[in-house]
């Protein structure tokens, strides 16, 4: 009976959502599954999933990811149409309940709503992680960690032939990169690829800060009740993030203090921006704020980048002449 219950009302709650949306004037939509949407469309690799879609379906998409309301662009000019004459319109981010302890209350970018905080956060990332200045001061950065690259690869065809996961070898390099540009430090130092502390620093990594691909069901009304179990994992999942975070704001804190000038010069690392920022607007600059941007970062500029340089490499493996000169 109560099985029966559930049944009806998950159906009834189908029929009003589609109802809800089915009078508006919304791009092609590919088949849907009741209350997940088109979950069941998303594959790994993702970003060929959402390509094969795209192709499919046309340049401008509309999904659902359980009620959530999904646009996929791919095109250029759909993109600046969404993002640049209608920014406003799509700068608020959908609050997941299961995201809100992750993202310090909905505080790093992306997460808050349009207003100070949001404008701010994107300030901060525009002039100091993605501005033409920061980039070509970091460049050398990208240089020395491809070097670095080469010189731990080339050591392990020295011992003879030996299995690379490539996938593994572009999360170290990237991780490294972002935690120079972040720290001025490397966080990956072994020079053996395949070493039991690499491999072990590199899952610890991944679990730490991979993007979450599961589905949050506290972020379905009807299903809070059976979250209590996710609710654990999230919370774990903050701990083991947060330590980390905090360890590494104390340390560049400490350093700070006690020595921040080398040659004359502030170091050009973006913690070292954020805390100076902190001690001219504390009320703003919270540690909690830092710690968000710093999460950001390290999860998108990894995962989105390895994701990205394994998929030319693929690619290239497939389509061998453009590696072929004359």
């Amino acid at each position: 009976m109560h099985r029966l219950l559930l049944l009806l009302l998950l159906v009834f709650y189908k029929l009003i959502l589609g109802y809800k949306i089915g009078h508006k004037n919304l791009p092609p939509s590919p088949l849907s599954l009741p209350i997940i949407g088109h979950f069941h469309l998303l594959k790994a690799p993702l970003p060929s999933a959402l390509h094969t879609l795209s192709r499919r379906n046309g340049p401008v998409l509309f999904l659902r990811f359980g009620q959530r309301p999904v646009l996929l662009l791919s095109t250029p000019s759909a993109i600046e149409e969404c993002f640049t004459k209608n920014d406003i319109i799509f700068a608020n981010c959908p609050r997941f309940a299961s995201r809100k302890q992750l993202d310090y209350n909905f505080t790093s970018i992306g997460g808050p709503p349009y207003g100070r905080l949001c404008l701010n956060l994107r300030r901060f990332a525009a002039l100091e992680i993605f501005s033409s200045r920061r980039l070509q001061m970091s460049s050398n950065i990208r240089m020395e960690e491809i070097r670095f690259l080469t010189k731990q690869l080339f050591k392990s065809s020295t011992k003879g032939v030996e299995k690379v996961e490539i996938k593994s070898v572009f999360n170290i390099l990237a991780f490294n990169i972002i935690m120079k540009m972040i720290t001025g430090n490397r966080y990956f130092k072994d020079d053996d690829l395949n070493s039991g502390e690499t491999r072990h620093r590199l899952d610890d990594i991944r679990q730490t800060f991979s993007p979450s691909r599961q589905v949050g069901l506290g972020d379905f009304p009807f299903l809070r009740w059976c979250t209590f179990r996710e609710a654990r994992q999230m919370k774990k999942l903050y701990r083991k993030r947060d330590l980390f975070l905090k360890a590494m704001i104390d340390a560049c804190r400490n350093i700070r203090s006690s020595s921040s000038i080398i040659h004359g010069e502030r170091r050009p690392i973006i913690i070292d921006t954020m805390l100076s920022l902190q001690e001219l607007e504390p009320e703003f600059y919270t540690d909690d704020i830092i710690k968000g941007m710093i999460m950001v970062m390290l999860i998108a500029g990894t995962d989105a980048s390895a994701s990205t340089l394994e998929s030319a490499i693929s690619l290239l493996v497939s389509h061998p002449d453009p590696l072929c000169y004359e």
